[in-house]
């Protein structure tokens, strides 16, 4: 085999390796960084309730397929609507009906 063939073969090799080490060490960086974040942003009860609210109202529209009306929003404030069954909780018997036929 000719030298730039292996020239060739050692640059791929040795570009794979640092892309590699370079991305098992980023991984660990941002996933400090990540947490770190969520941890500041649960502190500030502004930022908790505002992600609190928008998860419940995307939640409300993956299962309704369409947006919440005001009401549904003023009487399901201040609460942690995380999963499928506390938003099916909140909804009225015509809402249950629309969503099993």
């Amino acid at each position: 085999m000719p030298t730039w063939g292996i020239i060739i073969i050692v640059w791929i090799c040795a570009g794979m390796a640092v892309s590699f080490v370079t991305r098992k060490w980023m991984a660990k960086y941002y996933i400090e960084a990540l947490k770190i974040r969520d941890e500041e942003s649960d502190s500030d009860p502004y930022q908790r309730g505002f992600k609190d609210g928008a998860t419940a109202i995307k939640m409300y529209y993956a299962i309704l397929a369409n947006m919440p009306d005001s009401q549904w929003v003023l009487t399901n404030c201040m609460k942690k609507l995380d999963t499928r069954e506390k938003i099916l909780e909140t909804l009225n018997p015509d809402q249950l009906n629309s969503l099993n036929s």
